[in-house]
């Protein structure tokens, strides 16, 4: 192979002979791009001139086979470079026998001679590809698939061949794509590391830092370290490459990120027939209620190197039955675009069991921490006074459909296998609960119902208990009187009374304490009956739990006792909770 001998080629060497870059190669290209939404499935559109072509291929295709890719193209071959962590090599002629490798990946149309010698059995996305097309004139190549995000792991101290997401009517430039990414940026220079780009005439060149990056076309960028940079902001759905639904749930999460020094406005955009049944749900501030908006028009602001969690909901009183999807932009407005696909699985409403018509329904779990109690010295109450530590104490509420809550003392969490019945129903399906329904029991006596109808058949079993909550009026669970929302107050009272189990005062073996005479005939009250006046008091506290408003709840917590003292005792503290589950019914009656 002959030395570089001209500015539209390069060859390089890093001392100590870790890796050798040695390539030149000589491809011409125009590329355009355009993407098409219908549902998720989108169309690519390219150019392709004659003679070679470097692409960046976004979409997966609903065939991956070349063969159906490339279907009813003058393509003599297709190249993809298969990354490890070696150097990436250059050549400076693309017929020589160095693309025979095997890391690279070829592929022939069946007529060629050569398609015996074809690698290549898989066209996939988020992958640059290089083209050979025949004849004299540009064609036009359309790819129809699932769109797909490019990775965000480079290889390290190597030449990656990458396409960027840059904004097609306002693209950013490679300046300010990478200068918040430490292996691509030249603190000397102040600018990025070297990227090659072709230029018309088939050579590659170094690109301006100030030049514009193009959707679709494929670049060779110096990578110095590792990184795992994806551009200026990042989103990352809980569920995977993209926010998926499964049948008969209709909660997820986004996190999105600036890797920006400056603050920076995320605006989502619905492509194509975007549902308007995915939709956010707002955070809670002081005084407001929980909303949902569409996430189609949301915008999310993020500090400079911020990062926020955006909650979705899936509303399927207005959803569709069956399998949905959907596609939607995420863009900075400063010249970069990212796709985010949403599908979702099953019918449209849910049943009774998973309805949620309380944005804020659910099993709350938490810890009150009692920092304060009041020090009786007379006959009068005495405010609270510091603890040397806090005690804390488990905390179990739950906010049904209408948005009453109930403070639990113990309450089992079960997924349920299908339940069937002999009775139709107005779809004419015998089944009334469908696999993987949760179901919230705080009634003991339903537990045991559960228990006999499914044995060992229940997937997932998960009991939680506060049992200084044990309320002798309410074995299910303690009304709670009040909004379960921020800057509200729920009060409920507990009540323990004389022989009760639980009661401080009561030992049935205990002759002073047993509630008999010494003859053990008669009934001789012996112990005090306790109650138990709670309040939990929602205004914002500030510790910072997960999920604020949504997910997460604050506040103080109070606590009046009467009968352990001739005067009740006060109690004070905070509290922090985390919603489990959203399901909105407690105790379901079994079909």
């Amino acid at each position: 192979m002959k030395p570089a001998n001209s500015a539209n080629e390069i060859r390089g060497e890093r001392l100590g002979g870790s890796w050798r870059l040695s390539m030149l190669l000589i491809i011409g290209l125009a590329l355009h791009l355009s993407l098409k939404a219908r549902a998720q499935q989108v169309t690519q559109v390219l150019t392709l001139q004659p003679g070679w072509n470097a692409i960046w291929l976004e979409v997966d295709p609903t065939n991956r086979q070349p063969a159906e890719v490339f279907k009813n193209l003058p393509v003599v071959s297709v190249w993809t470079w298969s990354e490890r962590v070696s150097a990436t090599d250059f050549i400076q002629n693309p017929a020589t026998a160095g693309w025979n490798r095997n890391q690279w990946l070829g592929w022939f149309p069946p007529e060629s001679p050569e398609s015996v010698l074809g690698n290549l059995y898989a066209v996939l996305p988020a992958r640059a590809y290089l083209v050979r097309v025949a004849g004299t004139s540009a064609v036009t190549w359309s790819v129809k698939g699932t769109p797909s995000s490019a990775p965000t792991t480079w290889a390290a101290n190597q030449y990656n061949l990458r396409g960027l997401p840059a904004d097609p009517e306002s693209p950013v430039s490679f300046r300010d794509f990478f200068r918040h990414s430490p292996a691509h940026w030249n603190a000397t220079t102040h600018s990025p590391t070297a990227i090659y780009r072709l230029q018309p005439d088939g050579h590659w060149v170094l690109a301006s830092a100030d030049a514009s990056i193009r959707r679709g076309e494929a670049y060779w960028i110096d990578t110095q370290g590792a990184s795992d940079y994806p551009g200026p902001f990042e989103i990352q759905a809980s569920t995977g490459k993209g926010v998926h639904f499964p049948d008969r749930a209709y909660r997820a999460t986004l996190t999105v990120a600036n890797h920006t020094a400056a603050p920076r406005t995320l605006k989502f955009e619905a492509m194509g027939d975007g549902s308007q049944a995915v939709r956010v749900e707002n955070f809670l501030t002081p005084g407001s209620a929980l909303g949902h908006s569409p996430l189609s028009g949301y915008s999310v602001s993020l500090p400079a190197g911020g990062q926020q969690t955006v909650r979705l909901y899936l509303d399927r009183t207005t959803h569709p039955s069956g399998h949905t999807e959907h596609l939607f932009s995420v863009t900075d407005q400063q010249g970069m675009v990212q796709h985010l696909g949403v599908t979702s699985d099953g019918a449209g409403l849910l049943g009774a069991i998973d309805t949620v018509v309380y944005p804020l329904a659910g099993l709350w779990v938490g810890t009150a921490l009692v920092n304060a109690v009041g020090e009786v010295h007379g006959t009068n109450v005495a405010p609270p006074t510091a603890t040397v530590a806090p005690f804390p104490v488990r905390l179990l509420v739950h906010v049904d459909n209408n948005g009453s809550a109930r403070l639990l003392r113990s309450v089992t969490f079960a997924t349920l296998p299908p339940v069937y019945t002999n009775v139709p129903t107005s779809t004419n399906s015998s089944v009334v609960l469908g696999s993987g329904t949760n179901v919230l029991v705080s009634d003991p006596h339903l537990l045991h119902q559960y228990q006999s109808r499914f044995g060992r058949n229940v997937s997932l079993v998960r009991r939680f208990t506060a049992v200084q909550f044990d309320d002798a009026a309410n074995p299910a669970g303690t009304p709670l009187s009040g909004s379960f929302a921020t800057n509200s107050v729920l009060t409920g009272r507990i009540s323990i009374p004389s022989g009760h189990a639980t009661n401080p005062y009561f030992h049935r073996y205990h002759p002073d304490h047993d509630n008999l005479d010494s003859d053990y005939a008669k009934v001789v009250p012996e112990d005090f009956a306790i109650d138990r006046q709670v309040v939990l008091d929602f205004t914002p506290i500030g510790s910072g739990v997960p999920g604020f408003g949504v997910d997460g709840l604050d506040g103080t917590y109070r606590e009046t006792v009467s009968g352990l003292h001739k005067v009740p005792l006060l109690v004070s503290g905070t509290f922090t909770l985390q919603r489990l589950s959203s399901t909105g019914v407690l105790n379901p009656s079994l079909p």
